[in-house]
Formats: structure tokens, C-alpha cells, sequence
């Protein structure tokens, strides 16, 4: 039986410390969520981190996130799950 993955903003999971690509923990899973249609899409860590830095704040990186269902940009934020074991 497979269980449904719960993601949590990456915001409120924080408490609004500023999480980088790098201090991320690595058992998390990185995804985006769109407010215009709430599809949920995976984000792909190593990439971000090698366009962008891996110092750089994931919160200043949500205005470039894009669904990948609506074309939408710049209406995202940053979601978190813990990966399966």
C-alpha cells in the first residue's frame, strides 16, 4: 500500500529561519506549489544549487519557480516532505 505524501511550506516548517539549498536536510524531499492551481511539482536540488549557488536563500528563489502544469511563474512557494525509507 502506498502512503500519500504530506508536504509542509517550506516557510512554516522553518519558522522563518532562512533555509539555503545546502542546509537543507538531505532526507527532504524539495517541490514547489503553485498558489494559482495547487499542483505540487519536484524541484530538482542539485540543479538549483549548481545555477544558483548553494549558499544562496530558497525563499529568494520562489519568484522564479514555474509549474509545471499551469506555465505559471512567479506564484509558487517552496514545499517540503520527508522522503520515503
Amino acid at each position: 500500500m502506498q502512503r500519500k505524501t504530506e508536504w509542509f511550506e517550506l516557510e512554516s516548517l522553518l519558522g522563518g529561519t532562512c533555509a539555503t539549498v545546502e542546509r537543507l536536510a538531505s532526507y527532504l524531499q524539495l517541490g514547489g506549489k503553485c498558489k494559482s492551481c495547487g499542483h505540487i511539482f519536484p524541484v530538482d536540488r542539485p540543479a538549483l544549487a549548481r545555477r544558483f549557488g548553494r549558499d544562496q536563500h530558497l525563499v529568494g528563489l520562489e519568484p522564479k519557480l514555474k509549474c509545471t502544469s499551469c506555465d505559471t511563474r512567479g506564484n509558487s512557494v517552496f514545499v517540503v516532505a520527508k522522503l520515503p525509507r
